[in-house]
């Protein structure tokens, strides 16, 4: 005969609670555009990682993660903050979403 025991009473999982919309004219976008990136980011990219930029064959490495808003490049609305040094000795300051990481998959 099999016997069970019930350990917890919660039947509905944890939800998390969506992100509020924000546009570019609201007040704090920058803001909140860039810690939202960031966060996003900070689990994935971290310096001297190797890195390949989508759509090409160009691969580097990561030289820093930028964690201040001040040092934050813009195009458009999107924030540009990991600068990467790719082969050719070139230095280029990416957006999460133009590079993946490569090699070194433990």
């Amino acid at each position: 005969m099999i016997t069970y025991e019930i350990i917890s009473r919660n039947l509905s999982k944890p939800s998390k609670s969506p992100l509020k919309a924000i546009s570019p004219s609201d007040e704090g976008f920058h803001e909140t555009v860039f810690h939202r990136a960031l966060k996003k980011a900070r689990g994935i990219f971290k310096p001297n990682d190797l890195i390949k930029v989508k759509g090409t064959s160009v691969k580097g490495k990561i030289v820093q993660v930028y964690e201040d808003l001040d040092l934050v490049q813009w195009q458009g609305n999107r924030p540009h903050f990991i600068e990467v040094e790719l082969n050719g000795n070139d230095r280029k300051v990416v957006n999460p979403a133009q590079i993946r990481k490569y090699g070194n998959k433990r």
